[in-house]
């Protein structure tokens, strides 16, 4: 049975001008397009950036591959990210896949 919390595809991104991000929502296949570039922008503006992802009320693989992607891009550019609150579920999923380390 499909999680409803999952398949709605609802997420928001807030970038704030002092280099803070907030993430709302769910962080899924469906809502990981719309958040993506927003955030990958805000790290090619800014050396230094918080994400905060206390407002992320469900997530998957989708939701950690998109903060790979964005320390990804923070490395290439040499500039720094730091994830904030984020949600244990993610956080299993992270060492799960044994990058826990990183986020």
């Amino acid at each position: 049975m499909p999680n409803p919390e999952l398949s709605d595809g609802t997420a928001s991104v807030v970038v704030e001008p002092n280099g803070h991000i907030e993430l709302a929502g769910s962080l899924n296949f469906d809502s990981a397009v719309s958040v993506l570039e927003p955030v990958r922008d805000a790290i090619r503006r800014s050396e230094k950036l918080q994400i905060d992802l206390s407002g992320v009320t469900a997530s998957n693989s989708a939701g950690l591959a998109l903060m790979m992607e964005w320390l990804g891009e923070a490395h290439r550019l040499n500039h720094q990210i730091t994830f904030k609150s984020v949600p244990d579920s993610l956080k299993q999923l992270a060492s799960v896949c044994q990058v826990d380390t990183l986020i």
